[in-house]
């Protein structure tokens, strides 16, 4: 694909997320109505003034008691328990309604931040959400310690523990619903995100493409995939937490390793820049091996969030564009 045509086709994919044909968000918003505002000023009539009036009463047959309305992402979703090498480790598993899909389903491995766990990772990426709607499989696991956490880095035990885990929560899923190998997928925030980046070193043989938000790469350098896996990134510059410009020897620059892995990625085309807000613009590597790409979606301003969450944790997050939805149409267009 050449660079143009990629370039564009990301266009028309980040307006299409966004919900509107026009990549100018409008600064227009109409004045919310307060319940229990009230503007008018009341006048008290005299007490002899006020007229009784009587009201017949009437019978009405009583309400039936209607069943509650099941939520069908809850009533799909369950914990699953691993036993790694001695140790219980867990991963919430969502299976949507599949009736009636033609062939077999996606898989996306979701991985929250420090400290977070599963269920309040997925209140801001809403990946659940969108899998009942698109017909994906979402597993979600829980990473380790009283802070729940993630070792990316490339030399460390607990990090080769991690990597074990998540490669046996995909096997696990594949026993029990038959998804397409083709399309499995890692996607996180800050320090899941640089757990995804450290599957698609360490695990390229399992993951066809990665999409990370505010990701926290640690050893980004020592990374040997031995196939390509495309790449979808978002990162603010106003990070405070993982910084865009990096920080020393703790996290690399961020333009850097979307560079790294589009070398690593045999890209022959780019990076070329496209504006796609007042507040996002993308960097595109194409022409790759195996047609993985690199995408690096910059938050202008941008804080340490998730693009498009409705609810953004600590930080503001940009309501221009969804990284969810970005990432699962990126995904679409990257099958192994």
């Amino acid at each position: 694909m050449k660079a143009q045509s990629a370039v564009a086709a990301l266009c028309l994919l980040v307006a299409a997320c966004s919900g509107g044909g026009s990549a100018a968000a409008s600064s227009e918003t109409a004045a919310p109505t307060l319940r229990g505002a009230h503007n008018a000023t009341t006048t008290q009539r005299p007490a002899d003034s006020i007229t009784t009036t009587t009201v017949a009463r009437t019978t009405t047959a009583p309400v039936p008691d209607l069943p509650v309305p099941i939520d069908p992402i809850s009533s799909s979703l369950e914990t699953v328990m691993i036993d790694v090498d001695g140790a219980e480790r867990s991963y919430r598993l969502f299976i949507p309604d599949l009736d009636g899909s033609a062939g077999s389903p996606a898989l996306v491995v979701d991985m929250h931040g420090f400290t977070s766990d599963p269920d309040r990772h997925d209140a801001v990426s809403r990946l659940r959400t969108l899998a009942a709607d698109e017909g994906f499989v979402v597993a979600q696991p829980a990473g380790l310690g009283r802070l729940p956490s993630w070792d990316a880095s490339a030399t460390s035990r607990s990090g080769e523990d991690d990597i074990a885990f998540i490669r046996m929560v995909v096997a696990d899923v594949q026993e029990r619903v038959p998804i397409d190998e083709r399309r499995v997928y890692a996607m996180g925030f800050s320090n899941g995100g640089g757990m995804a980046h450290r599957l698609a070193c360490d695990a390229a043989d399992v993951f066809a493409a990665i999409g990370t938000v505010a990701g926290a790469y640690v050893d980004a350098a020592a990374c040997d995939a031995a196939q390509p896996v495309a790449v979808a990134s978002f990162h603010g510059t106003r990070d405070i937490v993982v910084p865009y410009a990096g920080a020393g020897d703790v996290f690399v620059n961020v333009p850097q390793w979307a560079a790294g892995w589009a070398e690593r990625n045999g890209c022959t085309v780019g990076p070329v820049r496209e504006d796609l807000f007042e507040d996002v613009y993308a960097d595109a590597w194409s022409s790759c091996s195996a047609g993985a790409d690199v995408v690096l979606f910059t938050v202008i301003d941008g804080l340490h969030s998730w693009p498009g969450s409705p609810d953004g944790g600590l930080f503001r997050s940009t309501p221009s564009v969804s990284a969810t939805e970005v990432f699962w149409q990126f995904f679409n267009n990257h099958a192994r």
